[in-house]
């Protein structure tokens, strides 16, 4: 099984979020209510990134405008809506 680097900032990010967890558990209602805040956050997270999808890892590109990685076959930024030129033309 190959790692990605997505896969590892992905699990970084659990930790941290399990870190934080434990702590924000410790801190009565409020912490309670933090933490489930936190935790759909990572949740979404993920779900965005496309890490834990079944299905292999596509090519990705920067984008020229704002550098975010995007999909190579995107005809648009997914971030900032500039061109990208790498997308089948």
């Amino acid at each position: 099984m190959r790692i990605e680097a997505e896969q590892v900032v992905a699990l970084a990010v659990w930790l941290v979020v399990a870190a934080f967890l434990a702590v924000l558990f410790y801190m009565g209602p409020v912490g309670w209510v933090v933490g489930v805040l936190v935790f759909l956050g990572a949740l979404k997270f993920t779900d965005l990134s496309d890490v834990f999808d079944g299905e292999p890892q596509r090519e990705k590109v920067n984008c020229p405008a704002c550098g975010a990685r995007n999909r190579v076959d995107d005809p648009t930024c997914d971030y900032c809506g500039h061109r990208l030129a790498a997308s089948g033309e």
